[in-house]
């Protein structure tokens, strides 16, 4: 887990000593805080019906599950399972 915080802190934050604290500080910021990031209540149903979760739509910051359910969802794309979304249909 770490390992992988210091990583995208490195890609997002280049030149910028990692540290363990920072990156999930970063992290947590970037998609945990109601005050930064709002998927709206029309993203939250769209996000829980490609991704078959259960979420209020009044939840409206990422999950740690969502976040899991997305990876999952491309490593099966990426294996050929799954359907690619049509952004024009």
């Amino acid at each position: 887990r770490d390992t992988a915080l210091m990583d995208i802190y490195r890609v997002m934050r280049p030149g910028e000593p990692p540290t363990v604290e920072a990156a999930s500080a970063l992290f947590e910021t970037l998609f945990f805080d109601s005050e930064r990031y709002d998927l709206s209540a029309v993203g939250r149903v769209k996000m829980n019906m490609r991704l078959a979760l259960d979420a209020e739509d009044t939840v409206r910051t990422l999950r740690k599950e969502d976040i899991v359910s997305c990876i999952k969802a491309l490593v099966d794309l990426r294996d050929g399972r799954g359907d690619i979304d049509d952004i024009d249909h």
